[in-house]
């Protein structure tokens, strides 16, 4: 790690990278019998990590020998570190924007709120969080423009999803913590499919004396 922060102090001092540049490390891994080492940092700046701005370092002998970044240049003191809106304001800012019901679930019982929505004529238009979801600040590069936002998993609904469907609604997302816009979202499911006799094609179903035990156990 010290090799790395005398490299960016370099860096600094050459102005190739910006002077108020701040790091934290994310993981450092060595390779083979210490034959090299990779550390992997986070930016920041006025101590709130840049969403998607990182750098993986390759150490050898002491040298860094191969980066590889994405930092970007900003003035510190130019950026808010202060959010006007909560996350629950932000979120429910969100919902307004798209037309859709805010939904704050109860981690207790989720399923009766969303039900209780659904009855409401909601079910199939509405912005969902999850009471006490970690929520964490983070600096948006929104083309050019660092944007302090709020960084949470939230459900936005805009169709039923049938029995045979894999929902997938719910998304990490990015939200102005000033204004309230969705900066960004990326779903967190992905779909897959399998073929229907897929089940029949595995070590239980070809040899099933040897696992005779299970049957008998449940």
């Amino acid at each position: 790690v010290k090799v790395v922060d005398d490299f960016l102090n370099q860096a600094q001092r050459k102005g190739t990278i910006n002077s108020q540049f701040d790091y934290t490390v994310i993981n450092e891994n060595v390779v083979g019998n210490n034959v090299g080492d990779y550390v992997k940092i986070q930016q920041t700046i006025n101590g709130i990590p840049v969403y998607g701005s990182s750098g993986t370092f390759y150490v050898q002998e002491g040298k860094v020998t191969n980066h590889n970044e994405s930092f970007v240049n900003s003035d510190s003191n130019s950026l808010s570190v202060t959010p006007k809106l909560t996350i629950d304001l932000a979120l429910n800012k969100l919902a307004s924007t798209l037309g859709k019901q805010f939904v704050q679930l109860d981690p207790r019982n989720p399923i009766e709120q969303v039900k209780k929505s659904a009855n409401n004529g909601n079910a199939e238009n509405y912005v969902a969080f999850l009471k006490d979801t970690p929520s964490y600040l983070y600096y948006y590069n929104d083309k050019g423009t660092l944007k302090l936002a709020w960084f949470t998993l939230t459900e936005i609904k805009d169709k039923p999803t049938t029995d045979n469907e894999i929902p997938n609604n719910v998304f990490e997302t990015l939200i102005d913590a000033n204004t309230g816009e969705l900066l960004f979202k990326k779903s967190i499911i992905h779909n897959c499919s399998f073929h229907p006799d897929g089940s029949k094609h595995n070590v239980y179903h070809n040899n099933p004396e040897d696992f005779s035990w299970i049957d008998s156990a449940f």
